[in-house]
This record gives structure tokens, C-alpha cells and sequence, in this order.
């Protein structure tokens, strides 16, 4: 009787005042997460990641990542300021509301996790976002076939052999006027060398007036999409 006596305060000084080395009392003193999943802020699993209330989304600041009120929830290329605009597992980027991924791995589609200019840590993860699927380009005589165009939103270049539809975040300027993104133009145009100059594909008939149509068209990505080289007109 003594030496069990023994055993149980010596059980109860290493759990913090347990005095079962098993049961509800060892589950009440294991902490907690408290990081949250940005990739399934209300679906992750409880007992690695901090599930988020439904009307909630799990934000990454500052190397942490946590739930917060959803303001919006935006899907894939709504035009948001912050992350909280956008839906669960969705991020706040200068193209618009993207789905969040882990930099290092592949999209459903296969292609690579875009990274952003700025890291987006927690975790031990670096997150970036996925892509749309690429759409045209151009429109009209010049709209590539083989890829989808846009209904209610922009074409754009967005990275290195993609395009994606988005909605317009900024009131947009006519050809000739300084630029800072593709943003800033109409939906002809693209940003190239700080100003606002007409879409065409290289070695084809597309720029007015004699012009001829010169190689770099954004000032973003290379301006290469399905195999299509775009450059500007001069």
C-alpha cells in the first residue's frame, strides 16, 4: 500500500496534479495547437491544427497563422485588400483572391506553387498560391482556341507561361499611359516598359497602322502561353 502510494504522488508531481498516468485527466494536460491550417482552416485535423469556427478563416502574419473573422468570401479572382476578404483556404494577392498552397508542392492541375514577392510563412511552410487555368489572351482574330476565354473578367499574365481571368482591381488607362502592372491598362493592352502598349503575337498581322509587333509584352511574367509568344506593338 505504501509503495502504490509512492507511485501516484510521484504520477501526480510529472502531470502537473494527475494522479492517473491514463484517461481524461493525461488528455486535459496535453496542450492544445493553437496555429490554425491555411489550407483547411474548418476541416483540419483537430489534433495537429486549431480548427477555425465557420465564419472564420486562418490568416498568416508574422510567421503565425490564426483564425480570424471572414469579412468576405471571396472565391478565385475576386478583387479583395486583405485575406480576410477572400473564402477559407483562399489568399489575398495582387491578381486577386488565390487558392493557398505550399510552396514545394503541385496544384491539382499539376503545376507548381506560385511563391510570392514577399514570403508568406508559418508553420515550418512557405505559402504561395495556385493559378487559374490559363485563358486567351486575346480576343477577337487573335483568341487562341485551344484556351478558354474570360466571361466578366480580365485575361492577364500572371506568371512564367500562365494567364488567368481576373477581375479588375484598378481603374484602367489608355494605351500610352504609364503603368505599373497589366492592371493599370484596358484589356488590349498590357504594361510593358512602364507604359500601357496594344497585345499582339509575335510573326502575326495584329498591330493597326503599319506597327509592327516587337517582342515583351508584360512587364510581370514572360509573355509566352499554349506555346504563343505576345509581345507589344510599335
Amino acid at each position: 500500500m505504501r509503495a502504490r502510494l509512492v507511485t501516484l504522488l510521484i504520477a501526480s508531481a510529472v502531470l502537473g496534479g494527475c494522479t492517473t498516468v491514463l484517461g481524461t485527466e493525461f488528455d486535459s494536460a496535453v496542450a492544445k495547437p493553437t496555429a490554425c491550417d491555411p489550407l483547411a482552416p474548418q476541416t483540419s485535423d483537430p489534433r495537429t491544427s486549431k480548427r477555425c469556427a465557420e465564419d472564420h478563416t486562418c490568416v498568416v502574419e508574422r510567421g503565425e497563422a490564426f483564425c480570424a473573422p471572414s469579412r468576405k468570401t471571396l472565391g478565385v479572382g475576386g478583387a479583395c485588400r486583405a485575406s480576410d476578404d477572400c473564402a477559407p483556404g483562399k489568399m489575398c494577392t495582387t491578381v486577386g483572391c488565390m487558392a493557398m498552397c505550399v510552396v514545394g508542392s503541385s496544384c491539382a492541375d499539376g503545376s507548381p506553387c506560385v511563391e510570392l514577392a514577399n514570403e508568406v510563412a508559418a508553420r515550418g511552410n512557405t505559402y504561395g498560391f495556385c493559378l487559374p487555368p490559363s485563358c486567351s489572351p486575346m480576343t477577337g482574330d487573335g483568341a487562341d482556341p485551344a484556351l478558354a476565354p474570360c466571361s466578366g473578367a480580365t485575361c492577364r499574365f500572371a506568371a512564367p507561361g500562365r494567364t488567368g481571368c481576373f477581375a479588375s482591381t484598378k481603374p484602367q488607362r489608355a494605351m500610352g499611359s504609364a503603368c505599373t502592372d497589366d492592371f493599370d491598362c484596358l484589356a488590349s493592352d498590357s504594361c510593358h516598359a512602364g507604359k500601357c502598349s496594344r497585345l499582339c503575337r509575335l510573326g502575326a498581322s495584329d498591330c493597326p497602322d503599319g506597327r509592327r509587333c516587337a517582342a515583351g509584352a508584360s512587364d510581370l511574367s514572360e509573355a509566352v502561353v499554349n506555346g504563343r509568344e505576345y509581345g507589344h506593338c510599335e
